[in-house]
């Protein structure tokens, strides 16, 4: 079975807010000269006919090299999104897949039974402005580059339940959010909740830089102020509080409340697997604003695999080839700078520009060959802190007299422990509420997770038996909390047709080559940074993953691709193509 990842994140935070997040990347905002002085290699734009999604067998049987402007290790949402950007650009560009099918996490598996075919999710459903015209998700922004477009169905809130006290419906409508807190904490509650919100708000009226704008060089500066210099003006108040911990914020606004706070932590914590002294405000500020505009809160009719299928299109239609079961042994190094990657059949695949799109901890320890980065940029890298991998269960139930069931939830099973502790919080997404086709009629699809430590599954997994009990007793916490929100769960399991899949640390590390199956890196607000996409002493070649600037979550991932990509381009080029997604 596919591994699964996280279901539902809320939109992270824009590439501006983490701009003025983090010491050199204030650095960059503010149009100052990066760290760095290398300089991007410019390319003249040019373009190849139509290629279709192929196989590695349709190619790998050619034993001569291959020659490419551009290569991209892995189709993540980061891939993608940087393969949107360079076939827009006119960049022959190859993206290889170690998988069979594209989207990294996002590439979804089915399950036939008796009732029919289940598709599930294996990666994030809670999307914020994939149709919305002038949106900031930087998924849309790649879809807007190879002109694409994802039918949507936009719904207003999500659930927080904590099962000991009650449920908060988090609702576009904020006043909702503020009642449901109101009901279970008290008046003195929401109004501390009312004011952190608005703090949360005129930040992120600051925050309207768009990340196809972005890069991390010199540039930036006449990219950015021809279309938003005020925009800058206005976050400049802003500089000191969003690069600091979200708690010392909400300590300043008076957020004094247990629960509130608690309810501040979750949301933080599904963000980035962090709880508020350690997640960047800019995160929570942007959060809280996207989620406010009427329609922002949506989900792709087809699930994540239809963002997917839509970049890949618009990929291939632009000129470039999304090419599957290409395993990249190696990037090849010669003095210092990247020419291109040999793959596990070894055959040689040149090009002017390398991309990974694999993790931080993969493209060091797994793809650069040794002595191609110093030792202590290795170890550092290395060295990364991690966030936990996940225990996933995926069901088929039926959905008979469930009706307007709420399609997210994060269940917290005992509030008076950590909400962070070993299977205390839950994610809970049903997609079929929203695209019943990826069920057969009459039945729903649930995906649920939550954190689970990589250690101790790699020797389980040696023994059929002993892991196949490891993971139903790690799976009792998501089946405790899929009872919260339907209390007849197990008799929907025994129903003819029914399904339920589950997936450890260690099958979404296999499947998605997820170093130690983990979320994205650790980085704790203020005393560290995600290092950006060009920042690799290695010349000629960027990185384009969740553990690149800006950060963890699929908005994140869509912007570092981005950003990796216009970095590798002139500034009449990009503000061309800032112009398109952007039209004045």
């Amino acid at each position: 079975m596919p591994p699964a990842s996280p279901a539902f994140l809320p939109v992270s935070a824009p590439p501006i807010a983490f701009s003025a997040a983090h010491p050199s990347a204030l650095r960059k905002t503010f149009l100052l000269p990066p760290r760095s002085s290398r300089k991007p290699f410019l390319l003249s734009p040019h373009r190849l006919p139509n290629s279709p999604l192929v196989t590695a067998s349709a190619t790998d049987a050619a034993t001569e090299d291959e020659h490419w402007d551009a290569v991209i290790i892995g189709s993540g949402f980061g891939g993608l999104s940087c393969a949107a950007a360079l076939t827009a650009y006119g960049f022959r560009t190859l993206v290889l897949e170690s998988h069979y099918a594209a989207g990294g996490v996002a590439h979804g598996f089915q399950a036939k039974t008796t009732a029919g075919v289940f598709h599930f999710d294996t990666g994030p459903s809670f999307f914020c402005g994939l149709s919305t015209p002038g949106s900031l998700c930087p998924v849309k922004h790649a879809l807007d580059a190879v002109d694409e477009r994802v039918h949507c169905v936009s719904y207003d809130r999500f659930c927080i339940d904590d099962v000991r006290r009650g449920t908060v419906e988090v609702c576009t409508d904020e006043a909702v959010t503020l009642a449901s807190v109101e009901r279970i904490a008290g008046n003195a509650a929401r109004r501390e909740l009312a004011r952190f919100y608005a703090e949360m708000r005129a930040m992120h009226a600051a925050m309207d830089v768009p990340a196809i704008a972005l890069r991390g060089d010199w540039r930036v500066a006449p990219v950015v102020l021809r279309r938003w210099a005020g925009s800058l003006a206005r976050l400049a108040p802003y500089v000191a509080s969003i690069k600091r911990p979200v708690r010392v914020v909400m300590d300043r606004v008076g957020v004094r409340d247990g629960f509130v706070k608690q309810l501040l932590d979750t949301e933080a914590f599904l963000l980035s697997g962090l709880k508020t002294e350690q997640t960047i405000t800019a995160e929570i500020a942007f959060m809280v604003g996207e989620r406010a505009k009427p329609g922002a809160i949506e989900y792709p009719v087809g699930g994540a695999r239809a963002v997917v299928d839509a970049l890949v299109r618009g990929v291939t239609r632009k000129g470039g080839e999304v090419r599957l079961r290409a395993h990249v042994e190696e990037i090849l190094v010669e003095r210092g700078t990247a020419v291109g990657v040999r793959t596990r059949k070894k055959k040689r695949i040149f090009a002017k520009h390398v991309f990974s799109n694999a993790s931080l901890w993969d493209t060091v320890q797994h793809l650069l060959p040794e002595g191609a980065v110093p030792d202590a940029y290795r170890a550092q890298a290395m060295g990364t802190p991690t966030v936990e991998s996940f225990m996933h269960a995926h069901l088929g139930i039926p959905s008979g007299g469930l009706g307007d069931v709420i399609g997210h939830h994060a269940v917290i099973l005992d509030s008076r422990r950590d909400i962070t502790a070993r299977g205390n919080t839950v994610m809970i997404s049903i997609p079929t509420v929203w695209s019943e086709g990826l069920a057969p009629e009459g039945w729903h699809v649930v995906h649920a997770y939550t954190l689970e430590p990589y250690d101790g599954w790699e020797a389980l997994a040696k023994d059929r038996a002993a892991y196949g009990d490891a993971k139903k007793k790690a799976a009792e916490p998501l089946l405790a909390a899929v009872r919260h929100v339907i209390p007849d769960l197990d008799e929907r399991l025994q129903a003819e047709g029914a399904v339920m899949k589950l997936g450890s640390p260690v099958t979404h590390a296999r499947f998605t080559r997820r170093y130690r199956g983990t979320y994205g890196a650790a980085i704790d607000a203020g005393e560290a940074e995600f290092e950006w996409p060009g920042d690799v002493p290695v010349e000629r070649l960027k990185r384009c993953s969740d553990s690149a600037f800006p950060g963890i979550g699929v908005p994140s991932s869509a912007a570092a691709g981005l950003i990796a990509a216009n970095e590798v381009v002139g500034i009449q080029e990009h503000n061309r193509l800032v112009d398109k997604v952007f039209p004045k």
